[in-house]
């Protein structure tokens, strides 16, 4: 980790030692002297230089002076001990601590001062891997670092720059900033490169037995796992992942690997944490002279990042590293093997996929990489001695002449059967009458179809152009010997024999062959990613010819179909590795978007956020149908939310404005627009997944394509962002969602912490209180107002108090003043957010498992001055408010609504609201405690489902009518003059004091709304009026038919100005 930019290091000094540095787990780089300063600060040890001349006494002090395990992190992790041995003369720093156990012994280095740098640059390793000392923010959060290099000794600003120098997100694959890195910089030969490591996550393939094999190179039983190397760390907490293949779901688990952990037991490094932990502490935030807070808030705005930096990267050698990228190459042709492309292209990615296995034989086996298999793949050239179809075909023959079937048998598994094969033929070669016998023989038609079953969909590698093919069947009757006409043209006439064919056109005209009478076998270039749509321009063009000719002609395709299968060597590519490999690309797809989110919550700043959560908040409908209902469960939840808290954030800024004033500024605040510039203004939007998985996206890492797959670019309707304003209120509701699992206080003290950290919150205290004009409360009428607030405070379950703010409620309606009123309405204001958080968290942890849509009808449902009104008037609190009692208003609904269904007077409905906002700020804004008082009361009164259903049924008429007409417009977009982005929505003209009409108006066309006149519907009840019009052009939608209504409806708009009534729609 440790590099460089100093050319001369035997005439170093310490004013070069600014020019070490270090990269932390995620990329960011930390200079020596910052190292210096918050991690090794205040830590007491002795260091000595000892002089080195060979380098057998060097190995030999750190193997005996060392403890084993910690010697064997340095190794894995810091350093190697295994240099060359120039015979010049090294220095090494010696680090001695109380506990003698703890001895570090530093990398051999060319003088005193680089060995005393580099073995602290060592100890700060130890430190920040195992938890000692932790960095006091999130890697990568720039402005939290900004705020801990806050009035830095340093004079250069770029050392300052140097600390905060991290990756771009969300490239969370990205090799930029370390691949770059300039080539100056000269990487001493012990230290391990920050180019060679990487992170390794292995994901097992879970409940599914293909995964288990028999390797036909030792016949040993193991398991398969796919290792997945990155520059950076996947989540820890990411234990386990899902995908889907059509319906079905598929799982994965994910689990960290390193070479450390891989070769100690638990016990021997929870060992060594101890004897840490002991000496140097743990989990010690590094700080400065003043920590880095936010100055209304009480708390540190410190974040734990020991999760980040527990984490130990995997070191390879320079050959382990050359051999992993030899691999990718061979990987990717065998999964794009119809495209052409080169390595190391400028695609940004940097990420390498291993196979990794486990013995099943033996009960402390560790998972490790399957070298092995590597190495077999990493064959440049073929190899004599590997089995050919045509060795196969010899070799079942003989086993099946010999009553000896049972060895190899189709319903066997590949493998099984490659090893038997493999084993007979190793024993049967060297058999003089076995290689005589079939130099001449054919194979009888029955051997050879039950050859070909053994052998069905397995795959070879031609010896002449070192191809891979997918086995289809072997000929009854064609032989190499055969001839065929390969003219390309009619005019042509070029008559060859199969065997001179492949001698002229690969040079194999000395190849000797044993097998003269086998017949030739059939295959199909063999491509995974073929399989998933991937087509080049050249193959698509050829299969368009081949077609041609075939119709043409009446025949088959010539030569190309067909093999001489002793020219045709078995590759061993197992049905697991095959399985597997095959979701490469949405695995991929998968870890990139938890990375992502890993990331942005670091950008957020606040790690109770989960990743999972996130993921959901993030994710948008459109992109995904199974987590976009949780992300719209998430926006329900964060509106209201935002709702509460941006009410109380104006109410206690704005104390002598009005409800009118308040309401306009809030509906400002919260606007699509505003938060959709806010999200563009963090930048935050390159976080929000919009584009829906697809192979058609999917780009092999590291790799230019030259020829063939063209990745299709996503296409995002920008014209309509509100899906931008949708993914802010997701944030919000998984910050409530997380915080929940502790409490409801905590929950919204998360979201209030994250409004705040984006501007949208001015204040994090809440203190107003409304008041009452002192000189009037001398005038105050005669009513018995203690008697009214206990009533109140017993049916509201609320806790009485002299001081309550229910008495300047009752006071304020009592004098009927300018200023009482406005308080009053004030109060109004906050009650109508409380509510609506009270009745979302209710019916979002009530029904945990419905749609967005049902929620949404349950709010709405349920808050309505209609229930306010008859709840105030059922709880008889109508009696405690003065000269409400008298209203005749009041009388007069009281009266009419025991015999007929009449709207409520809204001021009653308004006074249950005003009530709950008092007790909110009796509470001192104290959400859970106001709930907890309420819940009963509205459980009980307004949360009934018998009657919530019943209105749900009327509601959704109205939905299924907006939807229909919705997905019309939209199925006509594309029509010239068409809007993308189709509006319809009713509208209601008061008649007179007791009716209301309503009309369905419909805007498809960039123009003027079209009213739909012929389905106006009249009431004396709003609603009522607007479900009777929905209910009209429904029941016309169904008895037409979907598709008649949808021409009658475009004609209809496109012509607006003619008359138009029922008769047109018969």
């Amino acid at each position: 980790m440790l590099t460089s930019d100093y050319n001369n290091s035997y005439n170093m000094d310490f004013t070069f030692s600014n020019n070490y540095w270090t990269k932390t787990n995620f990329g960011l780089a930390l200079s020596y002297d910052f190292i210096e300063e918050y991690f090794l600060k205040n830590i007491n040890f002795k260091i000595s230089i000892k002089k080195y001349n060979d380098i057998e006494t060097y190995k030999h002090d750190r193997q005996t002076i060392m403890n084993n395990i910690l010697r064997d992190f340095i190794n894995k992790e810091v350093y190697s001990s295994l240099i060359k041995n120039n015979n010049q003369p090294k220095y090494a720093a010696i680090l001695s601590f109380e506990n003698e156990d703890l001895t570090i012994i530093g990398p051999l280095s060319n003088s005193s001062e680089q060995a005393e740098i580099e073995a602290k640059i060592t100890l700060y390793k130890v430190l920040y891997h195992f938890n000692c000392k932790i960095l006091p923010f999130v890697e990568g959060n720039k402005y939290l670092m900004e705020q801990f290099n806050k009035n830095s000794n340093t004079e250069n600003e770029n050392d300052i720059n140097k600390n905060i120098d991290s990756l771009e997100y969300p490239e969370v694959f990205s090799k930029k900033g370390w691949e770059d890195i300039k080539s100056e910089y000269n990487c001493f030969e012990n230290i391990f490169h920050p180019k060679n490591q990487l992170f390794v996550t292995i994901i097992d393939f879970l409940d599914d037995p293909l995964m288990n094999y028999i390797d036909p190179i030792t016949g040993e039983k193991k398991r398969m796992f796919i290792g997945f190397l990155t520059k950076k760390p996947i989540p820890s907490e990411l234990k386990e992942i899902c995908c889907y293949s059509g319906t079905s779901k598929i799982k994965f688990s994910i689990s960290s690997w390193d070479k450390f952990h891989n070769n100690h037991t638990r016990e021997e490094i929870n060992e060594l944490k101890n004897k840490l932990n002991k000496e140097f502490g743990y989990k010690k935030i590094v700080t400065k002279k003043s920590n880095i807070k936010i100055d209304t808030i009480k708390n540190n705005y410190i974040i734990n990042n020991s999760e980040c930096q527990s984490y130990f990267p995997v070191c390879f050698n320079p050959n382990e590293i050359e051999d992993i990228r030899r691999f990718q190459y061979k990987l990717w042709g065998l999964l794009c093997i119809n495209l052409e492309f080169k390595m190391n292209g400028d695609t940004g990615d940097l990420y390498y996929v291993l196979p990794f296995c486990k013995s099943l034989e033996n009960d402390n086996s560790k998972i490790n990489i399957d070298w092995d298999f590597i190495n077999y793949s990493l064959s440049e050239v073929s190899n004599p001695s590997l089995l050919t179809i045509a060795d196969w075909m010899a070799t079942v023959d003989y086993l099946i002449r010999n009553n000896q079937k049972e060895v190899v048998n189709p319903t066997k598994p590949f493998e099984e059967n490659y090893f038997n094969v493999r084993d007979t033929f190793t024993k049967l070669k060297g058999d003089p009458s076995f290689t005589e016998y079939y130099h001449t023989s054919k194979l009888n038609k029955e051997n050879v179809d039950y050859i070909s079953s053994t052998l069905f969909h397995n795959y070879f590698r031609t010896v002449y152009n070192n191809r891979i093919y997918c086995y289809s069947k072997v000929s009854d009757y064609i032989i190499m010997s055969d001839s065929f006409d390969c003219s390309r043209t009619e005019e042509e006439e070029n008559i060859t024999t199969y065997k001179k064919y492949i001698e002229d056109n690969y040079n194999l005209a000395n190849y000797k062959y044993k097998y003269l009478n086998f017949p030739l076998m059939s295959g199909k270039v063999f491509s995974l990613l073929k399989n998933f749509g991937y087509r080049s321009e050249k193959e698509i063009e050829l299969i368009r010819i081949q077609k041609e000719e075939k119709i043409k002609n009446h025949v088959s395709s010539g030569y190309r179909s067909w093999f001489i299968p002793e020219l045709c060597q078995i590759f061993y590519f197992p049905i697991y590795w095959q399985k597997f490999i095959q979701h490469i690309p949405i695995l991929t797809y998968k870890l990139k978007a938890y990375c992502t989110m890993g990331e942005f919550r670091y950008e957020i700043g606040l790690k109770n956020i989960s990743i999972e959560n996130l993921l959901y908040a993030s994710t948008s409908r459109s992109s995904d149908l199974i987590i976009g209902d949780r992300h719209e469960q998430f926006e329900l939840l964060g509106d209201t939310i935002l709702k509460y808290f941006t009410t109380m954030d104006l109410l206690n800024c704005y104390r002598d404005e009005n409800e009118s004033f308040l309401t306009n500024k809030r509906m400002d605040l919260v606007s699509n627009g505003k938060l959709i510039k806010l999200i563009n203004k963090l930048k935050w939007d390159r976080y929000f997944i919009k584009k829906r998985f697809s192979i058609s996206y999917f780009h092999p890492p590291n790799m230019k394509i030259i020829e063939g797959m063209k990745v299709k670019d996503s296409i995002i309707d920008n014209r309509d962002a509100k899906p931008k304003a949708d993914f802010f209120e997701s944030l919000i509701g998984a910050c409530y969602i997380d915080g929940n699992d502790i409490s409801h206080s905590h929950s919204l003290q998360l979201c209030k912490l994250f409004l705040y950290s984006t501007g949208l919150l001015s204040s994090l205290q809440y203190s107003w209180r409304p008041t009452i004009n002192k000189k009037l409360l001398s005038s105050l009428p005669s009513f018995n107002y203690d008697k009214a607030v206990k009533h109140i405070c017993k049916m509201f379950n609320h806790t009485y108090s002299k001081n309550s703010v229910l008495y300047t409620v009752l006071y304020n309606i009592s004098i009927n003043e300018s200023n009482g009123q406005k308080e009053y309405q004030r109060l109004e204001y906050l009650g109508d957010a409380v509510i609506d958080l009270i009745t979302v968290n209710y019916f979002f942890n009530k029904f945990k498992k419905a749609n967005p849509k049902e929620l949404t009808q349950y709010k709405h449902i349920s808050v309505q001055n209609q229930v306010f009104a008859d709840l105030i008037i059922n709880l008889g609190i109508i009696n405690d408010i003065p000269k409400m009692e008298s209203s005749v208003k009041c009388q007069d609904y009281i009266k009419r609504r025991k015999v007929e269904k009449v709207l409520a007077p809204k001021f009653i409905a308004d006074l249950f609201e005003v009530l709950v906002g008092a007790i909110h700020i009796d509470n001192d804004y104290q959400f859970n405690k106001t709930n907890d008082e309420l819940f009963n009361l509205l459980s009980k009164h307004i949360f009934k489902f018998s009657s919530l259903d019943q209105a749900i049924d009327n509601l959704e008429v109205v939905n299924d009518c907006i939807e229909a007409f919705s997905l019309i417009g939209k199925k006509y977009s594309h029509l010239d003059g068409f809007l993308s982005n189709p509006k319809i929505f009713f509208k209601l003209i008061k008649i007179d004091n007791n009716s209301t009409s309503c009309c369905l108006n419909v805007l498809f066309k960039e123009c003027e709304a079209v009213p739909l006149n012929e389905f106006i519907k009249i009431s004396n009840n709003k609603k009522l009026a607007k479900r009777m019009t929905a209910q009209a052009v429904l029941n016309c939608y169904y008895k037409l038919g979907k598709e008649k209504f949808e021409s009658k409806l475009i004609e209809r708009i496109t012509h607006p100005k003619m008359t138009y009534t029922l008769k047109y729609w018969k």
